[in-house]
């Protein structure tokens, strides 16, 4: 993608018109962009997202329209967000934190002031 896309509106701007002028262009460049973002995270990370990149890709390729693809993976987030592995885990997560942090700080106040 070339650097004139440096705030979010012409980020927008930017693939909203390669999408409508240039398609091919926009597919390519949506995948470079893409691996891009997946090369950069965690090389333990990076198999998943590419998993989940098929997903997003086989739920685009299934839908008929464009509006249908933006629900099909607006579904497919919102039955993650609320499956085990989102919410109910992410706040799971947070109590643990709480009860290690004030496990520390009482563990903490015991120590010898100097």
């Amino acid at each position: 993608m070339d650097k004139q896309a440096s705030s979010s509106e012409d980020f927008f701007t930017y693939w909203s018109n390669l999408a409508k002028t240039d398609p091919k262009r926009f597919e390519q460049e949506r995948k470079e962009a893409t691996e891009a973002v997946i090369l950069s995270a965690r090389p333990e990370k990076q198999q998943r997202l590419r998993g989940l990149q098929w997903r997003i890709d086989m739920e685009r390729l299934r839908a008929s329209n464009p509006l249908s693809a933006a629900i099909r993976l607006h579904t497919m987030m919102m039955d993650f967000i609320f499956s085990d592995k989102g919410f109910p885990r992410i706040a799971s997560l947070f109590k643990q934190t709480i009860v290690i942090a004030k496990n520390m700080e009482e563990e903490l106040s015991l120590l010898p002031k100097k």
